[in-house]
């Protein structure tokens, strides 16, 4: 289980996103007013999307992606090496990290690079942009038989 919390000018408030092994929930939050007396106010969490994910996420990071303005996308990075974004309510895209042997950390770098940190197998720094990753899009969110495609592969940058 993982856990975001961001402001978002297009939800008009707070947001928060979290990733549990199979699903993706993003949640509204608004505050509720109290009484100082009885300990003032709440948090109330509102479930705005939620999508399930074919396969095991590890980790998950946010940002601008392409350069976006107002609003942020979510990457999340499963057991397997799938690289999947999510571009608000739609779940956009996916690819294969190569040389992936198991998770590691994950994050976005922000314009000018605008670009996925990560590391390799044989513990390397590699950045995938998303310029790069989003390109040539039109296959097919994953199934089994998509692991092998070279379209479904990403390259690195560096």
């Amino acid at each position: 289980f993982f856990s975001s919390r961001r402001r978002h000018t297009r939800l008009q408030g707070d947001w928060s996103s979290d990733v549990c092994s199979s699903d993706l929930s993003v949640y509204g939050v608004s505050i509720i007013p109290g009484d100082e007396s009885s300990g003032g106010g709440c948090y109330q969490l509102s479930l705005l999307y939620k999508h399930n994910l074919e396969h095991s996420a590890y980790n998950f990071t946010y940002g601008p992606f392409g350069k976006v303005q107002g609003k942020d996308y979510i990457a999340i990075q499963s057991l397997d090496g799938e690289l999947t974004i999510g571009e608000q309510e739609n779940m956009a895209f996916s690819k294969y990290i190569p040389n992936f042997l198991v998770p590691g950390p994950l994050c976005y770098a922000p314009p000018p690079l605008d670009g996925f940190v990560t590391v390799n197998s044989q513990f390397e720094c590699e950045c995938y942009k998303y310029s790069s990753l989003s390109a040539n899009t039109g296959v097919a969110l994953s199934s089994a038989d998509d692991r092998t495609k070279e379209s479904r592969k990403a390259r690195p940058e560096w």
